[in-house]
């Protein structure tokens, strides 16, 4: 809830047209249980103000990882066609959250569970990018969030490699030094590849 909060009620203050407004606000009052009333106090507590511009490009380097892990896991839970795409390359170890871990676990069973708290928010961060980008340019940047998201998991192994890598140069472990290095080698490839997706 803090999620929608922060993120998600500023921006019902830049909606112009009440009827549209509405209709988020009743979107929200649905899939989360928060009263009118309190959506609405927020909104006005948030103050109204210049339109922020709504990124139509990939995710950028260093977005909260959180937001991008609940994109690719709403992503994966509203979009047949991304779903589609991502079966037998995306799993649960993808993501570093915990709860969105294990939300993911369960993302290729027939009926995923979609009515936790973590999945509807999920689900609504990716519909408010739909509404804004068309199903084809969502379905290129989940592809691309979901890029973004393994190199960056592949980055942190480089940096365990690398520390087991010096232990193993400061032990004089030639043999664990050799299988380390080539380790690191492979999961440099695959980054680059991932990077240039």
């Amino acid at each position: 809830k803090h999620y929608l909060s922060s993120q998600v009620v500023p921006f019902l203050g830049f909606i112009a047209d009440p009827l549209e407004q509405d209709h988020y606000i009743g979107e929200l009052v649905k899939k989360f249980g928060i009263s009118e009333k309190v959506i609405r106090e927020q909104i006005k507590n948030k103050g109204t103000g210049k339109s922020p511009i709504i990124e139509s490009q990939p995710a950028a380097p260093g977005k909260n990882l959180l937001n991008l892990e609940k994109e690719v896991l709403g992503g994966a839970l509203l979009l047949s066609e991304f779903k589609k795409q991502m079966q037998g390359q995306i799993g649960a170890d993808d993501f570093e959250n915990p709860e969105v871990r294990e939300a993911a676990q369960g993302l290729f069973l027939e009926n995923p569970d979609q009515n936790s708290v973590l999945a509807k928010e999920s689900i609504f961060m990716v519909e408010s990018l739909l509404e804004q980008l068309g199903e084809e340019a969502l379905l290129k940047r989940l592809l691309k969030s979901y890029s973004q998201l393994k190199a960056d998991n592949l980055k942190k192994k480089q940096k365990v490699l690398q520390s087991e890598i010096a232990r193993a140069e400061a032990l004089k472990d030639e043999s664990g030094l050799r299988k380390l290095q080539a380790e690191f080698a492979q999961v440099s490839k695959l980054r680059t590849e991932w990077e240039n997706k």
